[in-house]
């Protein structure tokens, strides 16, 4: 396991390692500030899966890591404006399944990266009010659907 460094702009000294996935090469911000995403490469010399850590600058954690295809080496995001509460696969419409998948996330028994727009706050958890958006967007429509 590899690490990013926190960085003091301030200093430009070194504040704290986070610990991320093999061989790091890309990494990507979300425009709101909440999240840095850094791809992992496996070994130069094997072909393999790779991942993607998703780490919360608000607590310097990585909250989440996503598994992508062979070797990536970059990693870029863009606005989640027009996202709808527990629209988990962006296709503008709020399922009973994705209200259930919602429910595991909460209870802890789901990782919150199957369904990162349930999660509004950006917190790293799902709350009851945070459910009862999905629910309501389920019943009404995503806004910008």
């Amino acid at each position: 396991m590899c690490a990013g460094s926190v960085i003091d702009t301030n200093t430009n000294n070194t504040v704290k390692e986070i610990g991320v996935g093999l061989n790091p090469l890309g990494v990507a911000i979300t425009p709101d500030g909440h999240f840095v995403y850094v791809a992992n490469r496996q070994p130069l010399n094997i072909t393999a899966v790779g991942n993607v850590s998703v780490i919360d600058i608000g607590t310097n954690a990585v909250v989440a890591t996503v598994g992508v295809g062979e070797n990536p080496t970059g990693v870029a995001v863009g606005s989640i404006s027009g996202t709808c509460s527990g629209d988990c696969n962006n296709d503008g419409v709020v399922t009973v399944d994705e209200l259930l998948l919602g429910v595991n996330i909460a209870l802890g028994t789901a990782p919150l990266s199957e369904c990162l727009s349930l999660d509004a706050n950006h917190d790293g958890v799902v709350t009851v009010d945070e459910l009862l958006a999905a629910v309501n967007t389920a019943l009404n429509g995503c806004a910008d659907a």
